[in-house]
């Protein structure tokens, strides 16, 4: 069937000039647009994280890194806006962007800090707060089994365990500069993976071992903003240093 040329050439014509003018804009090294308003401003952000990610898009003479701080603070008065603030985290526009570390650095949480909030401690909280192990130096110094929290925990045999052994670890995390910052989190990642002792550590395969401290690794500095002067927050060296000392 032959197309009609009067219909497909008015569309076709439309988005080959809406393709013109938004490789105009990406180009632009003054896009037009209100910076003091959220919308405004978090539409420029947008332009600004992404004109890198295709070349050719970028002004001649523009670099990513300014780019990417004029993209952040641009992104400060957009956040104002909490529909914003959510959309920012999903947007697809922004996906390359959120792995970069002026992103990172400005907008992924601090580190959480709470030892007694990890999963299998969070349950025995107030118990334990109140009982004669209301730290995690107590804790730690107890035998691995975690035989004495049984008038604490005298339903959660198998849990007992686990919160000596996660206090022992972040009591081997403490020393540490470059993780001490960090122990909550790595100690997080680690429950997820079903890792709570310095037993289940030491009885792992090497590329068991392997993969648990790549997936910690990756969840930490996923989740948490990392220090200035440092593209990560856990540097993998640094936890596999912490590991081998362990086991």
């Amino acid at each position: 069937m032959t197309e009609n040329p009067g219909l497909a050439n008015p569309l076709a014509g439309s988005l080959r000039d809406a393709a013109v003018g938004m490789v105009a804009l990406w180009r632009s090294e003054t896009p037009p647009g209100d910076p003091t308003s959220p919308d405004g401003a978090y539409n420029l952000a947008c332009l600004y994280a992404s004109r890198h990610d295709l070349e050719g898009l970028a002004p001649p003479g523009s670099k990513q890194g300014a780019d990417d701080e004029t993209a952040v603070r641009l992104l400060e008065v957009a956040v104002l806006d909490d529909d914003l603030a959510t959309w920012m985290t999903s947007d697809p526009q922004l996906a390359k962007f959120r792995t970069r570390t002026p992103f990172r650095r400005r907008f992924l949480p601090e580190p959480r800090t709470d030892f007694f909030g990890l999963p299998p401690v969070a349950p025995f909280a107030t118990a334990l707060k109140t009982s004669d192990y209301a730290s995690v130096e107590r804790l730690a110094a107890l035998p691995e089994t975690g035989a004495p929290l049984g008038p604490v925990m005298p339903l959660a045999p198998h849990a007992r365990a686990s919160v000596v052994g996660l206090a022992k670890l972040a009591q081997s995390l403490r020393p540490l500069p470059a993780l001490a910052s960090y122990r909550v989190e790595v100690l997080h990642a680690l429950c997820d993976l079903g890792v709570t002792t310095p037993s289940q550590m030491a009885g792992l395969s090497r590329p068991a071992a392997t993969a648990v401290r790549g997936a910690v690794v990756r969840a930490v500095n996923d989740r948490v903003r990392p220090p200035m002067g440092q593209d990560e927050a856990v540097r993998p060296g640094d936890l596999s240093a912490w590991w081998y000392s362990v086991v």
